[in-house]
C-alpha cells in the first residue's frame, strides 16, 4: 500500500473491506464448507488444509486490517488530510446500517454461544463480533481532533481550596 499522504482515507477504508472479506471467507469456509469435506477430498494432511484454507487467509486479512488502521492513525496524526477530505468517510461510517449490522452480528453471536449444545461452535463468537470490532478501529482511527479535546483535563485545573481543613466534618456522630 502507499503511504498515507499519498492514499486517501476512502481508497484505505475499502482496503479494510477486503481484509474484512478475506477473513468473512476463511471463517464461511472453515465453518460451512469445511464440515462437508471428507478427508478423501484432498491429498494434504487435515492440518495443512486446515492452514491452507483457514489460517493464512484469515492471518493475511487481519494483517491488512492492521496495516490501514496503523496508516489511518498514522495520517490522522500527522494531519494528513484535511477534514473535507475525511468528510466523505466519516458520513459514511456514521451511517445507522452498521450500528444495525453490528447489532445483528453480535446477538447472532451470543445465540451461537446460547445454542451451541457442547458442540464446540461457541470459539466461533470471536469471528462473528470482528467485523464490529474492525469498524470501531476504523471510525476511533478517523475521529475529529474536536472530539479529543472536549475531555476534561486535569492537569490544567485549579488546585482544591477549602477553609476548613484539618476540621472534622460537620453533620457526624462522635
Amino acid at each position: 500500500m502507499k503511504n498515507a499522504e499519498r492514499s486517501s482515507p476512502m481508497r484505505l477504508a475499502a482496503w479494510a473491506l477486503v481484509g474484512n472479506l478475506v477473513m468473512a471467507g476463511a471463517v464461511f469456509f472453515e465453518v460451512v464448507v469445511y464440515p462437508k469435506l471428507s478427508n478423501r477430498v484432498t491429498a494434504l494432511p487435515v492440518w495443512a488444509f486446515r492452514l491452507f484454507t483457514f489460517t493464512i487467509p484469515f492471518l493475511a486479512g487481519l494483517a491488512i486490517i492492521a496495516l490501514v488502521v496503523q496508516k489511518l492513525r498514522g495520517g490522522m496524526k500527522k494531519g494528513a488530510w484535511t477534514d473535507a477530505e475525511l468528510e466523505p468517510l466519516r458520513r459514511r461510517l456514521r451511517n445507522p446500517v452498521w450500528g444495525v449490522a453490528s447489532g445483528a452480528l453480535f446477538i447472532l453471536a451470543i445465540g451461537v454461544v446460547v445454542t451451541d449444545r457442547g458442540f464446540g461452535h461457541a470459539g466461533w463468537f470471536c469471528f462473528l463480533i470482528l467485523p464490529f470490532q474492525i469498524l470501531l478501529q476504523i471510525v476511533n482511527a478517523v475521529r475529529p481532533a474536536e472530539s479529543a479535546r472536549e475531555h476534561i483535563d486535569g492537569n490544567g485545573s485549579a488546585a482544591i481550596r477549602s477553609e476548613r481543613w484539618g476540621e472534622p466534618p460537620t453533620g457526624t456522630v462522635d
